[in-house]
């Protein structure tokens, strides 16, 4: 008796409905903000078009000292020893070889390039190498090459004529006419050496 009594009292019965009504306003207020949210918000971008070197695995060669193949057995790594290999690097799961170190340098020092369109004889001549880009190219397999022009060798034709001030050569190099400091470069030489040439100096990162 005393329940009912507050069930049917007008104050609680309004109480109810206000409290009833409250919520499905809030209910269907969140349902409409919800659905205004998925329609007027930013939709996802598609998916780039991804090309083979962003999704294939490469295996980097350091040509010099990989696989020595060639008759000579000098000990340096050679394209007949990198086509020996062929099979491994299929078996490690890579699609794409990627070369080091296989153009014309000053002796041992891979970074000394005195030509960026000679390959170094001991690693094999750019036929045999295009024979073997092509020959792998018709199994789905690549072949990528590091070409660093930003350093050269001092016997490369670009710093000689650099050195003789020939056209754009002449800026192909950081030149100073004094020295700009007494900085060392990655080997712990001098990174400004004089050039008698020139009679200028010019920046070395790496040896003398």
């Amino acid at each position: 008796e005393e329940l009912k009594k507050y069930a049917d009292d007008p104050f609680w019965v309004r109480l109810r409905w206000v409290l009833f009504i409250m919520f499905w306003a809030g209910w269907l207020a969140m349902l409409g903000s919800a659905i205004i949210i998925i329609v007027v918000a930013p939709r996802c971008p598609e998916r780039p078009d991804l090309k083979w070197y962003h999704t294939d695995v490469a295996y980097n060669v350091y040509s010099k000292s990989f696989k020595d193949g060639d008759k000579a057995q000098d000990g340096v790594g050679d394209l007949p020893g990198l086509q020996s290999k062929v099979g491994y690097i299929e078996k490690l799961g890579a699609n794409v070889i990627w070369l080091s170190s296989i153009f014309k340098t000053e002796g041992n020092d891979d970074r000394a390039i005195i030509d960026h369109a000679t390959l170094d004889e001991r690693f094999g001549g750019p036929e045999a190498l295009k024979a073997f880009c092509k020959k792998l190219l018709k199994t789905g397999k690549r072949v990528i090459v590091d070409l660093i022009p930003n350093q050269t060798g001092k016997n490369h034709t670009w710093f000689m004529k650099s050195k003789a001030k020939e056209g754009d050569y002449a800026s192909y190099y950081v030149w100073s006419p004094t020295k700009p400091n007494d900085w060392k470069n990655e080997d712990g030489m001098d990174l400004w050496v004089m050039d008698p040439t020139r009679n200028e100096y010019y920046l070395s990162q790496f040896g003398d």
